[in-house]
C-alpha cells in the first residue's frame, strides 16, 4: 500500500503541474492517473487472490513504473514548440509499456500458468501474442 500512495503523490504532483496548461490537459492527467490506480489496484487484489507468494505480486511491475515515467515525463514538457513531438513519443510510449504490463496479467489471469524454462514453446508464444496484441491496441489507441 506504501507503494500506492507513492504513485498517488507522484501523479498528484505531475496534476499541480498541468494546471497551467488548460482544462483539457488536467482532466486528461487525471483519467490516466485513476486508470493507473485502478490498474494497479486491481492487479494487485487479483494476485492476492490468485497467488500466495509475496514475489508474485510485483511481477512484471517494472513495466508499469516505466509506463508511470513515461507519462510523467510527457506531462513535463510544453505542449506547445518543438517539444511537442517528444512529448507525444514519450506519452505513446507510455501506452505501449503499459499495454505489456496489461496483456502480461490477462494472460496470467485467463490461464493461471507460470513460465519457466521448461514451458513449452506454445505457451510461451500464446503470451507473447497477447502481451503484443493489447501492446497494439494501447498503441494505436484503440
Amino acid at each position: 500500500m506504501k507503494f500506492l500512495y507513492r504513485v498517488g503523490q507522484a501523479l498528484q504532483c505531475a496534476g499541480r503541474a498541468l494546471i497551467k496548461f488548460g482544462t483539457f490537459c488536467k482532466w486528461l492527467v487525471f483519467g490516466g492517473a485513476v486508470l493507473l490506480y485502478f490498474l494497479l489496484h486491481v492487479t494487485i487484489t487479483a494476485t492476492k487472490e490468485v497467488v500466495s507468494h509475496t514475489r508474485e505480486v510485483v511481477r512484471m511491475i517494472e513495466w508499469l513504473l516505466v509506463a508511470a515515467l513515461f507519462y510523467w515525463l510527457a506531462t513535463q514538457l510544453p505542449i506547445t514548440g518543438h517539444l511537442a513531438a517528444i512529448q507525444t513519443l514519450l506519452w505513446k510510449l507510455g501506452h505501449v509499456t503499459l499495454g505489456g504490463f496489461i496483456g502480461y496479467w490477462l494472460d496470467r489471469m485467463a490461464f493461471r500458468d507460470r513460465m519457466d524454462y521448461g514451458t513449452p514453446p506454445m505457451l510461451m508464444m500464446r503470451r507473447a501474442v497477447i502481451m503484443a496484441a493489447s501492446m497494439f491496441t494501447l498503441g494505436t489507441g484503440l
